[in-house]
């Protein structure tokens, strides 16, 4: 699916741009951020209860499709942990460290190229038994933060380079899509043979101006 960014996100931006640097792009499922409709919506699945491990179930299922697909795609989950952060300063490099020799190939179509997994701090939903003063107990959910499971699952896409999609693994099941645009003009310099030189993030020689400036008004 081909999306022209710039007229996309055009009528939602109140000041003059010219090109993008870094794009995130938020989802959510739509009803998601209120108890009652967690409750509605675990009923449709088939629950008659709202407790901790109802939610887990959720969760465990998402967990499983994601190390499934990573199976199958043949790419590797790694955890992120302190080793990791205080060697990259951040996930991206870590992915363009670990990854150079897939990353400079040029690929024709979209692939995955690792999933990393990460313990963040993010809003969601748990459930606590209450007892009333007539001692009649029930089930009541709550909005809360907590720390939990998030997914970054890089991808090489034939369009934007290397980018990711996050998802959370808890409700309301937050997603989350990064691009950089000086990746998506590597890719695209790459693709039409055009030399260039970098230093970290930013362009020190680019061999087509007048490509590299067609590409950013565009």
């Amino acid at each position: 699916m081909k999306i022209n960014l710039p007229k996309t996100l055009a009528p939602h931006i109140s000041f003059k741009y010219t090109s993008f640097d870094r794009v995130v792009l938020r989802g959510y499922i739509q009803g998601l951020y209120k108890e009652g409709s967690v409750i509605n919506m675990l009923r449709n699945l088939g629950f008659n209860k709202h407790s901790n491990a109802v939610l887990r179930i959720l969760t465990d299922q998402l967990n499983s499709h994601i190390q499934k697909t990573a199976e199958k795609l043949g790419v590797e989950v790694h955890w992120w942990s302190n080793t990791e952060k205080k060697k990259y300063h951040s996930k991206i490099d870590f992915i363009q460290d670990k990854y150079k020799k897939e990353l400079s190939k040029r690929n024709k179509k979209s692939k995955v190229i690792g999933i990393i997994k990460a313990i963040e701090n993010t809003r969601t939903f748990a459930n606590k038994e209450i007892t009333t003063k007539k001692g009649k107990k029930f089930t009541k959910m709550y909005s809360t933060n907590k720390f939990v499971s998030q997914y970054y699952i890089y991808i090489d896409d034939q369009e934007f380079g290397l980018c990711y999609l996050k998802l959370s693994s808890y409700i309301p099941f937050v997603s989350e899509f990064y691009f950089n645009g000086h990746n998506y003009l590597k890719k695209q310099f790459d693709k039409a043979g055009k030399t260039y030189t970098m230093k970290d993030n930013s362009f020190t020689k680019v061999e087509d101006i007048d490509l590299l400036n067609q590409l950013v008004e565009d």
